[in-house]
């Protein structure tokens, strides 16, 4: 088995004839227009039978009524942080459009449009614990996605991680369920 690490948009050329391509929390980073192309591009490099899989925890859903509350308090305690420390967030800035979430039926939709069959969806719901967000407040993307472009990486990763934790033991709770959407479609045989 040999694994293709590469951008979307140039899998096509170094990978054609894959058995399975797999997109994974990177979609929803991608503007809406473009994820059809990137749909069709991996749709291009499988060989016939083989399989797209696309993940995300970034979608619209993934944040139930119930868990909106940690977010709030969490975002609070990080623009506090960033205050404290000489820098804030806009807290009015507008979504980029790189970062508009689909639905689990637009999920589908994507993949069917771009030529795939047996398209499954399934929308899993994970616990996630104060140590789970406090990895993914290590990412750049993850970081500038919450904060903004014009929030220290460094010092974003630093307030998100230590305000993290705070929220759970303010809330008296040990974990906060997340929604992920996976989809997984079949390039037709022949």
């Amino acid at each position: 088995m040999t694994f293709v690490h590469a951008w979307a948009q140039d899998a096509v050329s170094l990978a054609s004839g894959a058995d399975a391509a797999f997109l994974c929390n990177v979609i929803h980073q991608m503007p809406p227009p473009e994820r059809h192309g990137v749909c069709t591009a991996a749709y291009q490099m499988l060989k016939p039978g083989g399989r797209l899989g696309v993940s995300t925890l970034f979608c619209e859903g993934s944040i139930s009524p119930a868990t909106r509350r940690f977010y709030l308090l969490w975002m609070q305690g990080v623009r506090t942080y960033l205050k404290a420390h000489g820098a804030d967030m806009n807290v009015m800035r507008v979504k980029p459009a790189s970062l508009q979430f689909f639905t689990a039926t637009e999920h589908r939709e994507l993949l069917t449009q771009s030529g795939f069959t047996q398209v499954e969806v399934e929308e899993p719901v994970v616990p996630w614990s104060p140590e789970d967000w406090q990895a993914l407040s290590m990412y750049s993307v993850f970081i500038q996605g919450a904060l903004g472009p014009e929030i220290d990486p460094a010092l974003g990763s630093e307030a998100l991680r230590a305000t993290a934790a705070g929220v759970y033991e303010k809330l008296g709770v040990t974990q906060v369920p997340r929604g992920w959407v996976h989809v997984v479609g079949r390039k037709p045989r022949g």
